[in-house]
C-alpha cells in the first residue's frame, strides 16, 4: 500500500474510485479545478498493483464573513470498501493536515463536516485525528444533518483561535465598510458624469439643432432671392 499526491493523470481513476464509493460525487470538472488548484493538498492511496483504492483532497478557503483569515477545509474523504480498517483514511488525512500546516502557516485549523449517523467516521475524526465537534449543520445533506468538526494547528487553542478571528474579522468589516463607501463615492462619482456628459451632449444637440436652423434658414433666404430674381427677369421681358 502507498500513499502519495494526486496528479492531473489520476483524474479519471479518482472519479471513478468515488463514484463506487461515495453516495455524493462531484463533475469531472470540479475534480480537474481541486487538482489544478490545489494539488499540494490532493493525496490518494493505491494498492500494491498501483490500483487507486482512496483519496483525502483539500482546499484553503476564506471563513465565511472574514476573508482575511484563511482555513483548511476538507473536501472529500474515502477509501474503498475492501481496504478499509488498514490505517488508510488517518495515513491520508495525516499527510493532507501535514502538508496543510506546513505550506500555510497562516491557516491556524482545518474544518469538515461528517454526517450525524456515520458513526465510524465521527470515531476517527474524533478518537484517532483529534477533531472536535463545532456545531450541527441542520439538512447540510439532502437526507440528514451533518456535524462541523474542527482540528486546530499544534500549539493553538480554541481562545487564541477565536481572539484571532475576532481581531481580523474587526479588521475585515472596517475595511469593508471603507470599500463600500468607496464603491458608493464611485457610484456617485460616475452618477455625477453620467448627468454632466448627459448635459453636455442636451448642449452640443441644442448647439447642432441652432446651426442646423441657422443653415435652413440662411438657405430658404438664398432661395427666396434666387426665386425673386427670376420674377423680376420674368416680368421684364418684352
Amino acid at each position: 500500500m502507498n500513499i502519495r499526491k494526486a496528479e492531473m493523470r489520476d483524474l479519471i481513476a479518482l472519479q471513478q474510485c468515488s463514484i463506487c464509493v461515495l453516495a455524493e460525487n462531484y463533475p469531472m470538472v470540479l475534480w480537474s479545478l481541486i487538482l489544478r488548484e490545489w494539488s499540494e493538498l490532493a493525496y490518494l492511496a493505491e494498492d500494491d498493483s498501483g490500483k487507486i483504492v482512496g483519496c483525502c483532497i483539500c482546499t484553503i478557503d476564506p471563513v465565511p464573513g472574514n476573508e482575511y483569515v484563511m482555513y483548511g477545509s476538507v473536501t472529500s474523504l474515502f477509501v474503498s470498501r475492501p481496504y478499509r480498517r488498514l490505517g488508510l483514511a488517518k495515513g491520508l488525512m495525516d499527510a493532507v493536515r501535514d502538508a496543510i500546516f506546513t505550506i500555510y502557516e497562516d491557516v491556524l485549523f482545518i474544518e469538515l463536516t461528517v454526517r450525524e449517523t456515520n458513526r465510524v467516521a465521527r470515531t476517527l475524526y474524533e478518537d484517532v485525528l483529534g477533531y472536535t465537534k463545532q456545531c450541527k449543520v441542520p439538512n447540510y445533506y439532502e437526507d440528514e444533518d451533518a456535524w462541523q468538526m474542527r482540528l486546530l494547528r499544534p500549539g493553538e487553542t480554541e481562545e487564541s483561535v477565536d481572539k484571532h478571528l475576532r481581531r481580523y474579522k474587526r479588521a475585515w468589516e472596517r475595511d469593508e465598510k471603507e470599500r463600500m463607501e468607496e464603491d458608493e463615492n464611485d457610484i456617485e462619482t460616475l452618477d455625477n458624469l453620467l448627468a454632466e456628459s448627459d448635459q453636455e451632449a442636451k448642449k452640443k444637440q441644442s448647439k447642432r439643432s441652432n446651426v442646423l436652423a441657422a443653415i435652413r434658414e440662411v438657405w430658404a433666404t438664398k432661395m427666396r432671392r434666387l426665386a425673386a430674381r427670376k420674377v423680376r427677369r420674368t416680368t421684364s421681358m418684352p
